[in-house]
């Protein structure tokens, strides 16, 4: 009686062939979807070339508060025919702050000392670990993700205002031993501006001061109250100082901005004392719009 043909060795021998080949396939495929996959992700991660600006805000919530079309960003672009983005974030210092367990500290990582290595070195690390559990930071993340997406070589201004919740937080204004310390203000200044030169040598900078600011609660006004650091405008002479040293543009948002110092006239371009109204945000873009524009080379 003889074999079935599906019982003989040759045909084994080709089952086990073919099965061998349907694998190879297989693998391959995967390994093809596996090689696609990894070149699709180091695309996300290495193509900075996708967002272009020309105009970059750094600094806190007097810009950060507001994000739709009645923001001083947005405003600013309007007026001067430029895109603009809006990297203020609220609540944040231009310097490294130390006590990293306290929820004010929290803002550390995205300090102006912090964003401007980030900027300047291409590494976001430190940004995108911070984490904040403060009221309206929700949005950290995702600016910090698109700050990193910015192509700043073809950035036209880099407009930097800080100092006020330096000026809260009370912080060294200068070390004399270092001027270059990041936990005082006129250090953190310099060390962004350093970095930010020496890597972007073409973007013009512009430091922004600190607003006048008054305390509807009690009366005071940033003349009257200090909180260990000095005065608001000792933090505004700086800003002037600093960027004189190393050569860039100043625009003194302090000393004429409102129409006197009355505590009445706090009401006519801010919300609560410290933070721009409509009103406010429209003065500080034209302010800045015709001071660009009285400047431009």
């Amino acid at each position: 009686m003889g074999v079935e043909q599906s019982e003989s060795p040759h045909y084994w021998r080709s089952r086990a062939v073919t099965k061998r080949i349907i694998r190879k396939i297989i693998y391959g495929i995967l390994a093809l979807i596996f090689l696609l996959l990894c070149l699709w992700g180091y695309r996300q991660v290495n193509d900075k070339s996708e967002k272009q600006v020309d105009i970059l805000f750094l600094g806190d919530s007097l810009v950060g508060q507001y994000r739709n079309e009645t923001s001083i960003p947005y405003l600013l672009g309007e007026k001067l025919g430029l895109s603009v983005f809006n990297g203020a974030l609220g609540g944040t210092s231009a310097t490294r702050v130390r006590g990293a367990e306290d929820e004010f500290f929290q803002l550390d990582g995205v300090s102006l000392a912090s964003l401007s290595y980030a900027l300047a070195n291409d590494d976001f690390r430190v940004p995108q670990a911070t984490v904040v559990r403060k009221v309206a930071t929700e949005h950290f993340p995702a600016v910090v993700d698109e700050l990193e997406q910015i192509k700043m070589e073809k950035l036209e201004y880099l407009l930097i205002e800080y100092g006020t919740n330096d000026y809260y937080a009370g912080v060294q204004v200068e070390n004399p031993e270092d001027p270059f310390d990041e936990y005082t203000y006129a250090g953190s200044l310099r060390s962004a501006l350093k970095r930010l030169k020496k890597s972007f040598p073409e973007v013009r900078i512009i430091l922004l001061s600190p607003t006048y600011s008054w305390y509807l609660i009690t009366g005071d006004n940033c003349e009257t109250v200090e909180f260990g650091g000095g005065y608001l405008k000792d933090y505004v002479d700086v800003v002037a100082a600093v960027a004189e040293e190393f050569d860039v543009e100043y625009l003194d948002l302090y000393t004429d901005l409102f129409p006197g110092r009355e505590y009445e006239a706090a009401g006519i371009y801010t919300s609560d004392g410290l933070h721009p109204n409509e009103a406010g945000r429209e003065k500080i873009a034209e302010v800045i719009a015709e001071f660009i524009r009285k400047n431009k080379e």
